[in-house]
């Protein structure tokens, strides 16, 4: 016990006197307005509230091809490099409409410009900000998000030359001004660069107006509407033209910083069914209607013929219901996993085909795990060269937030075979109220028994540490196969600091490196199964790749205390970084 104490004592004495080296990191007022997000030329998400703790932020207009752009990143990189330690984040933004990810990253990597490149692909930012010309540099307030200044990098960018010696450094001039708390007296001049294209100015060439009937209801019918119903899962319906308004300014900052719809990956993820996201062309047609006075044209109200599907059960009539005991939820606090036990008493083995889940409070079930008590007795993992992990090496069903039906792919099945018995562990979460939570569980059996059975199994890091206020902590996990495997689907899980899950194979005897799959906004609320279009092929001696970003700072959101040291635990104010992997051993 004493050193016990002796040893927590030095813990602490250790981390006053690193607080004493430094400021402590405050909370930042921000209402997360005009919080706009964009992915870069890799696919990682910035979303600008996440850097209001900068002194501001500062965008250089990019173009590929344009040689202003060319000659001045290297004077642009210098300033960068000064002024990063002092507290700016530095940027590149791209708005050219023929420019793509992939030529953004190959003009990135030829000219070697070390700072993330924004792409703007339908131009919101454009309309933002009105940006006309490359080379332009955009110095914005870090929490309004508003253009503090913006003009030409220096004084020495011309036309048709390589510059006119050193001239006047006119950012450095701001930043130096800004740090110094002194008013900013650089002239805004004019910006020498390569003209943008604009879509607004096309579409106003062309007479194009946005039509509420035919437009905007259409892509909320399908990319909203699901949940935003009265029997659906988000706090208010989009029942007509006139409920959009009353929530039309809301919605406008849910799209410019993508809050909604709800789905963090890469755009350059790649062969995943049943996207949550919506496009970028549609995004841009609602902010446009957004911002011309969400007008509503001749015709009927498309919204007003919406009917929600209120059937009892997404999948159809079930083959048997299994109702869970009751479990009582608190107003508040944190509840310890609950575990119960399911008796099918099943004479043959039975081949299930989907599952489905029902609860009486959709917010106080986070999410529902489901195995067998016979894949709980695995002492070695059966797919990975490893020992097998209780619970995380046999998931069968993990439900979470809106994904109440799980159907597995054409030919696979769980097999439940006689005196096994299925296992449900239950994360139950306060909310606000005292309640009686009641789960019933839907059991879909296949019309065969020639299935492949389904296996899955996790690749975790259960020793990362997370310091205090770190706002970009690196952590990864990988395991090899031993045997011929096929994947279906994948489950990226983090907790409330998870920023970020990618994930990667490597073919054995190859320095080959695959793209499986990239979370780059990973959002606790928002968990999900992600089922591949085509399925992934293991052979034995392939690995998994994950790497991770947990953000422990108070600049995330979601975080519910920045001054915690963080480790792997199973209760959401701790951390887990794991991949949860199904398909099948192939024979």
């Amino acid at each position: 016990m004493k050193k016990n104490l002796i040893k927590a004592s030095i813990i602490l004495l250790l981390f006053i006197a690193a607080v004493a080296c430094g400021e402590t990191p405050k909370p930042i007022q921000d209402s997360r307005m005009n919080d706009y997000a964009l992915f870069d030329s890799e696919g990682n998400m910035h979303r600008f509230s996440r850097y209001n703790n900068a002194k501001a932020l500062v965008l250089f207009v990019q173009g590929n091809g344009c040689p202003m752009v060319r000659t001045a990143y290297p004077d642009y990189a210098e300033v960068a490099k000064k002024f990063e330690d002092e507290g700016f984040r530095f940027f590149m933004i791209n708005a050219n409409l023929q420019d793509t990810y992939e030529s953004i990253q190959k003009e990135r990597e030829e000219f070697g410009y070390d700072l993330p490149v924004l792409v703007d692909s339908v131009q919101i930012l454009a309309d933002v900000f009105d940006l006309r010309v490359t080379s332009e540099v955009l110095v914005l307030h870090p929490v309004k998000r508003t253009v503090i200044w913006r003009g030409p990098l220096s004084s020495s960018l011309e036309y048709e030359t390589s510059g006119r010696g050193e001239g006047s450094s006119y950012l450095k001039e701001v930043l130096q001004a800004i740090e110094d708390d002194k008013p900013i007296t650089t002239e805004q001049v004019p910006t020498k660069g390569c003209a943008i294209t604009r879509l607004s100015d096309l579409e106003k060439a062309a007479g194009k107006e946005v039509s509420y009937v035919k437009d905007v209801a259409p892509i909320l019918m399908d990319n909203c509407v699901e949940c935003h119903n009265d029997f659906g899962m988000a706090p208010w319906s989009m029942k007509s033209h006139k409920s959009l308004v009353g929530w039309g300014q809301m919605i406008k900052q849910v799209l410019l910083s993508r809050r909604m719809p709800p789905w963090g990956l890469s755009p350059l993820t790649e062969n995943i069914q049943d996207e949550l996201s919506i496009n970028e062309k549609d995004r841009r047609t609602l902010l446009t209607w957004l911002n011309e006075g969400m007008k509503k044209d001749d015709g009927e109200d498309p919204l007003l013929s919406f009917i929600p599907d209120t059937s009892e059960w997404e999948g159809g009539k079930p083959d048997t219901v299994i109702y869970l005991a009751p479990e009582e939820v608190p107003a508040k606090g944190i509840i310890p996993y609950k575990y119960q036990e399911i008796k099918l008493h099943n004479s043959q083995t039975l081949s299930v085909k989907a599952f489905e889940v029902k609860t009486k409070h959709k917010k106080a079930l986070h999410h529902m795990l489901i195995s067998t008590t016979s894949r709980n007795e695995m002492k070695d993992s059966p797919i990975l060269d490893r020992a097998a992990y209780l619970w995380l090496d046999n998931v069968l069903l993990a439900q979470s937030g809106s994904q109440m039906y799980y159907e597995y792919p054409p030919g696979y099945s769980v097999k439940i075979r006689p005196g096994k018995q299925i296992m449900a562990q239950l994360h139950l979460s306060t909310f606000g109220k005292n309640v009686t939570e009641e789960i019933a569980l839907a059991l879909y059996f296949s019309d065969s028994l020639e299935t492949q059975e389904v296996s899955s199994f996790s690749v975790i890091n259960q020793g990362f540490k997370v310091e205090p206020f770190d706002p970009r902590s690196s952590v990864s996990a990988t395991d090899v196969f031993k045997t011929d495997f096929v994947i279906f689907g994948v489950i990226p899980h983090q907790h409330f600091r998870g920023k970020e899950i990618d994930i990667k194979i490597k073919r054995k005897g190859s320095n080959k490196i695959e793209n499986l799959i990239h979370v780059a906004d990973f959002n606790f609320n928002w968990q999900k199964m992600y089922l591949f279009e085509k399925s992934i092929q293991i052979k034995k001696g392939d690995q998994l790749l994950l790497s991770g970003v947990f953000d422990n700072s108070f600049q995330n959101p979601l975080n519910p205390d920045p001054t915690m040291e963080l480790r792997w635990g199973v209760q959401s104010a701790d951390e887990m970084f794991a991949g949860m992997f199904f398909g099948a051993v192939l024979k």
